[in-house]
């Protein structure tokens, strides 16, 4: 039985994944970093949910004592950034936060698995070359290229970026939506809520095998997926 730390609960990634950890038969605890309670009273009843209120994502020494025996990190806390976030809130959110966490908890446990949300076409060499583009590739790049130098200095601590395409919202597919025909005509662009937080679990307690950079794509997201559901049944 594993235990699970998952930052970015609130959001749509995060609050799918926390609904099939809570619901998972091998997950024992999931421990929530948030900055304001949760509101979902479906999720608030489990007794596998412990909330812990942490407002400073930069530092972790006031609630280490509190993750000790956690065998991965979920991250799904950042994104996109908003019309009035300034660049060096962007850094602060999508590098500092999971780089400084990283540092803080690998060695929470003998293997810790830090499985981080990135994005599509995120660059770790940081060669972005339109200017809209160089904020979200460029920065979340250079997270993944500084979490896997922690992996490199320290092997049992292991990262996985996945990079999901356009993710889809929870059940947007059932009915005849955009999604739902983006989904059936082009299917490389769009993975599903639920098959990106299956495929986030199955990386936290099984790992995963990847190349030198720690990316797994959009494909091999779904592929993930596929084998988290079978998994998860058995």
């Amino acid at each position: 039985m594993s235990r699970i730390i998952l930052t970015g609960a609130t959001g749509m990634t995060g609050g799918e994944t926390l609904r099939q950890l809570l619901a998972h038969p091998a997950v024992e605890k999931v421990t929530v970093l948030t900055r304001r309670p949760l509101t979902d009273p479906a999720v608030n009843t489990s007794p596998k949910l412990v909330t812990v209120i942490h407002n400073d994502f930069t530092e972790y020494n006031s609630i280490v004592g509190k993750l000790q025996g956690h065998d991965a990190l979920i991250w799904c806390l950042g994104g996109k950034p908003s019309p009035d976030q300034s660049e060096s809130d962007f850094i602060r959110i999508n590098h500092d936060f999971p780089v400084n966490a990283a540092k803080a908890l690998s060695h929470l446990s003998p293997t810790f698995r830090f499985c981080h949300v990135s994005g599509m076409s995120v660059t770790q060499n940081e060669d972005a070359v339109f200017p809209w583009q160089k904020i979200t590739r460029n920065i979340k790049g250079r997270s993944e290229r500084h979490l896997n130098d922690i992996h490199a200095a320290q092997p049992t601590f292991e990262t996985y970026h996945l990079h999901p395409a356009g993710i889809i919202p929870p059940k947007a597919t059932e009915t005849w939506t955009a999604f739902a025909v983006t989904a059936a005509i082009a299917p490389f662009i769009v993975v599903k809520v639920e098959d990106l937080a299956e495929a986030l679990i199955y990386c936290a307690l099984n790992g995963w095998e990847v190349p030198k950079d720690r990316v797994i794509g959009n494909g091999v997201i779904k592929t993930i997926a596929a084998k988290e559901r079978v998994a998860a049944s058995s």
